[in-house]
């Protein structure tokens, strides 16, 4: 079934935001800050937060390496390589790698200008900086995963009361064929509930662990041993 999740709504959402805001101030490539804006909404709150600042920090040193580069030599092609050979290695250096395809967007555009002005760099600036704001603020909106938590937390108690009956049956020859169904299901549903307790933690900006973080880690190391010490009992005489 076709569905619409929450993070399409925001990133549309953002977008017409950023670009109705850069078109209200007549900046110019007012469409850049929607591109911006679609590029920075993330799946929690701290992602948010990190990639944003990544990005803005990208952009900066773009630009002040474009005009470095584009005032010494020429608003050539070749510059635009050299460009390229100092800018993605610097940017990987320093981590900054999730900003290297907005960073580029703006250098392009110094690059068609063809000058470098206060006003023009003061444009591109705000355009990077509404993108970027108004993907924060929508991103602050994120929806509770406790249900959900809680589902994949009853569903992972369940999976792993069967299969540790089924092995309490096959132990007792009562069951002389072992499935492997609840082991599966067991460890799919504690993977599940990892990644949302991460997820739930990640959208909070003070708390470092709750208790669902916990539970599942501490599932997890559970079916790891269960895991561990199967094939031997599934051997035994």
């Amino acid at each position: 079934m076709f569905t619409i999740g929450t993070r399409t709504i925001k990133t549309a959402i953002s977008v017409v935001v950023a670009l109705v805001i850069a078109q209200l101030f007549e900046l110019d490539n007012a469409s850049t800050a929607a591109v911006i804006a679609l590029l920075s909404v993330q799946s929690t709150k701290k992602q948010s937060v990190i990639v944003a600042m990544k990005r803005f920090t990208a952009c900066i040193a773009g630009m002040l390496l474009a005009t470095v580069l584009f005032e010494g030599t020429a608003y050539m092609p070749i510059t635009i390589g050299l460009l390229l050979f100092l800018y993605i290695p610097i940017m990987a250096k320093l981590q900054l790698q999730d900003g290297i395809v907005p960073g580029f967007v703006i250098i392009m555009q110094m690059y068609v200008k063809g000058d470098v002005s206060v006003d023009f760099l003061i444009n591109q600036v705000s355009i990077v900086s509404i993108g970027i704001i108004v993907a924060l603020i929508v991103n602050l909106y994120m929806p509770s995963t406790e249900n959900k938590l809680r589902e994949v937390a009853r569903e992972t108690e369940e999976n792993m009361k069967q299969l540790l009956l089924q092995l309490s049956r096959f132990v007792r020859q009562k069951e002389p064929v072992w499935n492997d169904e609840f082991d599966i299901r067991t460890a799919e549903s504690i993977k599940e509930g990892q990644l949302l307790a991460k997820r739930n933690v990640e959208n909070s900006f003070f708390r470092k662990e709750n208790y669902y973080e916990a539970y599942f880690n501490m599932r997890s190391e559970q079916i790891g041993i269960i895991q561990r010490v199967l094939p031997s009992i599934l051997h035994f005489p």
